[in-house]
């Protein structure tokens, strides 16, 4: 699997990777475009596409900022899910990094499969009172779960975290 790092709209694989970002997420959870165009050349801002024979496998939207690295979107093209290449990517990806990332409130069976999948490569749920930092200003806060690779992510580590990703966003 080859690995691109995506820093403009003019990439080989941008609008591939836009429309199964667009697909992927719900509105409330994900940028638009010209939201996106800013932070593409942010120094902490990675947005990589992993591909196969020319074939993008998935997207991963990450953050790399101070001691962490928040997975802000992660997702496999559905033509390619259930075939384990989020497991694949995701344990590679983690390697020696303390991840964070922010997944929905279990509230069905899809929403149990997603915690199940990230609880599988050794996160875990933190019971804090979290809510997604807002793309947009207009934005109604989201409630979500917030898990760790880190065993020891406590509440302080969290509240740095939180207020050490707002400057960037």
């Amino acid at each position: 699997m080859k690995i691109t790092q995506i820093n403009k709209t003019s990439s080989k694989y941008f609008d591939k990777a836009w429309h199964i970002y667009e697909n992927s997420f719900p509105l409330n959870e994900k940028r638009f475009l010209k939201e996106q165009v800013k932070i593409l050349n942010k120094k902490e801002y990675v947005f990589q596409v992993y591909t196969e024979n020319e074939n993008i496998i998935a997207i991963l939207m990450y953050w790399m900022i101070k001691d962490f690295t928040f997975i802000e979107h992660f997702a496999i093209n559905k033509d390619f899910r259930s075939k384990k290449y989020g497991s694949q990517i995701l344990e590679e990806f983690i390697k020696d990094k303390n991840v964070i990332l922010e997944i929905d409130l279990i509230c069905d069976d899809i929403t149990l499969r997603r915690y199940e999948f990230y609880k599988k490569l050794a996160f875990y749920k933190y019971e804090y009172n979290h809510f997604q930092i807002p793309f947009r200003k207009d934005e109604q806060k989201l409630e979500l779960l917030i898990l760790s690779n880190n065993k020891d992510f406590t509440f302080l580590k969290y509240e740095v975290f939180i207020s050490t990703l707002k400057k960037y966003l």
